[in-house]
């Protein structure tokens, strides 16, 4: 844990150093892509969380979940602690967090993830990372927060899926960079406004002149 934490820290200076955008939390998640493939080799194994359960879905509790999820702490009292600290900061981040959570599992639920994976706050952490970050470092502008919210939920959902290592804040953090990608593209793609015509310049009347 000490070196892996070094490593990470490192890696923090130089993305800090060297990246000309925010890094989030692409240096743990490097870190740990570069130690998968050679976990074994360094004496480590991958832990086998087990299926998901398929119960019924709990958007209430999948939202509160989700939120404690975002600190690593995956339970409704601990999302509720969460949004409550959030919610003395700003309260616009509480709101935005919240609606990132829900986001999140009604996508899930409509698209047929396994409930529990819902209400775990498994499916949902990202959104809410995604949704407050986007608000905070790109613009506070809630289509943005919406489309965080799903864009997360969805690259989070394709990782998990077919990448060999946990996809963990991967949806987050790519999210937000291809949000400020858009950002940089759409200020090419607006038209340039139409030139408008010249207009005679007014005439200044000469020394002594008497206004007419």
């Amino acid at each position: 844990m000490l070196i892996l934490a070094c490593n990470v820290g490192a890696v923090t200076v130089a993305m800090a150093k060297w990246l000309p955008i925010p890094f989030l939390a692409a240096p743990f998640i490097a870190t740990l892509r570069v130690l998968w493939p050679i976990k074994s080799s360094v004496g480590l194994h991958a832990i086998n969380l087990g299926a998901f359960g398929d119960s019924h879905v709990r958007f209430i509790l999948a939202t509160f979940s989700a939120l404690g999820s975002a600190v690593f702490a995956a339970s409704a009292i601990s999302g509720l602690l969460f949004l409550l600290g959030i919610l003395v900061a700003n309260w616009r981040h509480a709101v935005i967090a919240s609606v990132g959570a829900l986001v999140a599992a009604l996508l899930a639920a409509h698209v047929g993830a396994a409930c529990d994976m819902i209400n775990s706050g498994f499916i949902g952490f990202n959104a809410v990372l995604a949704a407050v970050a986007t608000y905070e470092l790109v613009a506070a502008d809630l289509r943005l927060v919406l489309l965080a919210a799903m864009t997360s939920t969805w690259i989070f959902s394709f990782i998990n899926r077919t990448w060999p290592s946990p996809a963990l804040a991967s949806g987050f953090v790519l999210t937000v960079w291809g949000i400020m990608l858009l950002g940089w593209l759409n200020s090419r793609f607006r038209p340039d406004p139409a030139p408008s015509e010249p207009q005679a310049p007014v005439p200044v009347p000469a020394a002594g002149d008497a206004p007419s």
